[in-house]
């Protein structure tokens, strides 16, 4: 699926991605124009404040269009300590995870992740993908996932078993901004998330304000 090859950064050669459309191949260029070499130092030690909305749910309202780079650094002291719970690298952090967190800030800016129960207010789908992903890792590290190797092959592969929980976490409600949302820009162009992530599309459209709504019709749990 070209959304989850986008938020993983995976590389295709084969003759699906030589299919693709011209609008997902501007949008995964915009992702890599935007993913700059992230680095661990460069997080800040607390989470921003300047996005948070502490209306509960928010008003209904047109929003100004942050950066990638601000909705990322919003959740900075999350993702400090999603760093610091998994048994890895600085190296291996910055190559697999944070990538793959910066796209996900990028997919979902600052969508809900509900309209009446938990995280309703601006940047809360983002914020709780980030929680999921905290909460894997912790549970994760209790777990045994290679009965049948030996202890050295164990031992080599947990770092691997809690970055795909991590992972995972992360991106286990980002399809609630594909299936649940309805976002328009103040000028009336609506965002097709099949095309390009929300914060690459706000770009391309000149950062304008916009809203988003969710969508009467939608199938519970299909996200």
């Amino acid at each position: 699926m070209w959304i989850f090859s986008r938020l993983f950064g995976i590389k295709r050669a084969d003759k699906d991605a030589a299919d693709e459309t011209e609008a997902p191949k501007q949008a995964g260029d915009a992702i890599e124009r935007a993913a700059q070499p992230l680095k661990i130092a460069d997080l800040p030690e607390e989470s921003d404040a300047y996005l948070r909305d502490t209306k509960w749910p928010p008003d209904p309202r047109f929003n100004r269009s942050f950066t990638v780079l601000q909705v990322f650094n919003q959740q900075g002291g999350l993702i400090r300590r999603i760093c610091s719970a998994m048994p890895l690298s600085d190296e291996d952090l910055e190559r697999y995870f944070l990538p793959a967190v910066w796209n996900v800030a990028n997919f979902v800016h600052l969508l809900s992740a509900s309209q009446d129960t938990h995280h309703r207010g601006y940047g809360g789908l983002f914020a709780h993908s980030l929680e999921t992903a905290l909460y894997a890792v912790n549970i994760s590290k209790n777990k045994i996932f290679d009965f049948s190797e030996a202890p050295d092959v164990a031992f080599h592969n947990r770092g691997r078993w809690i970055l795909a929980c991590a992972l995972a976490g992360l991106v286990h409600d980002v399809g609630k901004a594909v299936t649940d949302i309805t976002v328009r820009t103040k000028q009336g162009e609506v965002w097709n998330p099949n095309e390009a992530p929300l914060g690459s599309w706000l770009e391309m459209h000149g950062r304008p304000e916009f809203t988003f709504s969710w969508n009467k019709d939608r199938e519970y749990s299909r996200h």
